[in-house]
């Protein structure tokens, strides 16, 4: 779960063209903090989507149907790999 809020906020900042340092200016959060969520360290609350959809100028739901539409891929994936064996 980590991997898919990271993929997500990644996809997010390049899709605005910006970078972390800037994400973290106009979220209100450090970069450090953007980092991690980038890396998968640690997972966003709420109130920190929240930040982040409104630095990227989306509504939570855009960004949770993405984050879906990558969690279908992935199952899709593990499927796909079931039935090759």
């Amino acid at each position: 779960m980590y991997r898919i809020f990271a993929n997500t906020i990644r996809h997010f900042r390049e899709k605005a063209e910006i970078n972390q340092t800037e994400l973290a200016l106009f979220s209100g959060m450090s970069q450090s903090q953007v980092s991690k969520l980038e890396d998968g360290i640690h997972l966003p609350n709420y109130e920190t989507i929240e930040k982040l959809c409104a630095a990227f100028g989306i509504s939570i739901r855009e960004f949770l149907k993405y984050m879906a539409m990558d969690i279908l891929s992935w199952v899709d994936d593990i499927e796909d790999d079931e039935d090759e064996e």
